[in-house]
């Protein structure tokens, strides 16, 4: 299962993370954007190996989307996606975290190539060693929620509380979510609501406020909300 709660949960997060979604299509000068020339050229996949009882994420099928006010306008908030790293889930976590999902900053997606670049440059800071992953740890799955997933193959409203790491510094997350499994034995996890987390728990506010100048806004929202679908395929 996973994370979020209407207040990742996560996941998170990671997220969490959407500060970033601050700028406009423009530069400074209030030109259109232009998309990043010279781009790297994609990472290669992780390759990951389950340990005994563990469940591997489908990273593909698999998203955090993310959403922030910019100058105080609640009607229209930046929306931006950001790419499951790694994700693994263990039904009986008794020697480790029955989740832990973990997210690719540099895969922030808002749809505008110089947003993201700022956003990842100024906010996230993530080419400094350590700080291009954000992690979302849940320890332990409430009892009757693994119950109604042996019995009933579904389990709605799941009370999750998670830590996310972000930046250096850790946070909690608390979000609700809906598990299933499908015909093929894929179990699905998805938050029921927008979960929230605070910039200012992650010791970024100042981030933020740069990113708010660099963008030519008048304020970009402490709380960042996300919303998170993970898929985890039959071992």
């Amino acid at each position: 299962m996973t994370t979020t709660h209407r207040v990742p949960t996560a996941l998170v997060l990671a997220i969490l993370v959407v500060s970033g979604s601050a700028c406009r299509g423009r530069d400074s000068n209030g030109a259109a954007a232009k998309p990043v020339a010279d781009a790297a050229p994609p990472k290669p996949k992780l390759v990951r190996v389950a340990a005994p009882g563990e469940w591997l994420a489908d990273v593909d099928k698999s998203k955090l989307s993310l959403a922030m006010v910019r100058d105080h306008d609640m009607a229209s908030p930046v929306l931006a996606t950001m790419v499951l790293h790694d994700g693994r889930l263990n039904l009986d976590a008794s020697g480790g975290p029955a989740v832990r999902l973990s997210f690719d900053l540099n895969t922030f997606d808002s749809g505008i190539p110089m947003r993201n670049e700022r956003v990842e440059k100024f906010f996230f800071e993530s080419t400094v060693a350590g700080w291009g992953i954000a992690e979302l740890v849940v320890a332990k799955l409430p009892e009757a929620a693994l119950t109604a997933l042996r019995e009933k193959r579904r389990a709605t409203h799941v009370p999750v509380d998670g830590e996310l790491s972000l930046h250096g510094q850790k946070a909690a997350v608390h979000a609700t979510v809906d598990a299933f499994y499908g015909p093929a034995g894929t179990l699905t996890v998805t938050s029921t609501g927008p979960f929230e987390v605070k910039v200012s728990d992650f010791k970024m506010t100042d981030n933020l406020r740069r990113l708010s100048s660099i963008c030519l806004h008048e304020s970009i929202e402490d709380i960042v909300k996300g919303e998170l679908v993970v898929e985890f395929p039959a071992p």
